[in-house]
């Protein structure tokens, strides 16, 4: 149903020139059918203060995080949350962990398959495992009962020390946050396994392709 690109970007030399995530959003089977022109990368927001009030400095692994996390909870202080009643948050913060462990070109080979071939795909096991890590040790557990506004809420108000989510929530954060909030983002991405495929995950507002019918 869409024009193939991929000789047209490699013409252009496109292919040298766009953001790989945003071609990410076009490639199937090696081939190019359109571009993202609004990639945001996905993050993980932190209360600037709460960390330099517990000594606590960014994680650069799953244990650190973790173990962040576990000092968190000591204190009385709720470590992440996602407003889960809105499960693509939940799909933001899985992202994430599934770009190391199986990447995007994995994932997008098994699209409009089953589930048995979705079940094949390498290193999702491991996702699975990791997710469930943070599930348990992470993730707040009324998480499942609010919605991403609400977490929003909840990390500018000081209750929830990280919140996983899109570059997109800095504009919300920035609009609704009092004026002393602190907040930044972890400099390097959490490493969640020791050889990851690719250590960014991104996201994509808006995908460009051409229809095989259009009229020139």
């Amino acid at each position: 149903m869409l024009t193939d690109l991929t000789q047209f970007f490699i013409e252009k030399e496109l292919d040298k020139k766009v953001y790989e995530v945003s071609i990410g959003y076009g490639l199937y089977n090696d081939k190019i059918y359109g571009f993202n022109d609004m990639p945001l990368t996905i993050e993980f927001f932190y209360n600037v203060d709460t960390f330099k009030k517990y000594s606590l400095k960014e994680p650069t692994t799953l244990n650190e995080l973790l173990d962040i996390c576990k000092k968190l909870k000591a204190r009385g202080v709720t470590p992440m949350e996602v407003g889960a009643l809105d499960n693509w948050t939940l799909a933001i913060l899985f992202s994430q962990i599934n770009a190391q462990t199986t990447g995007s070109i994995e994932a997008t080979s098994k699209y409009n398959s089953d589930k048995n071939g979705y079940l094949t795909l390498k290193g999702i096991d491991q996702s699975f495992e990791i997710f469930q890590k943070l599930n348990t040790s992470a993730l707040s557990k009324g998480s499942i009962d609010i919605n991403y506004r609400k977490s929003v809420d909840d990390f500018i108000k000081g209750k929830v020390a990280i919140l996983p989510a899109g570059a997109w929530a800095t504009k919300l954060i920035d609009e609704i946050k009092p004026s002393n909030f602190n907040y930044s983002v972890f400099t390097e991405p959490v490493k969640f396994i020791d050889e990851p495929i690719s250590m960014f995950a991104g996201a994509g507002g808006q995908t460009i392709a051409v229809p095989q019918k259009q009229k020139c």
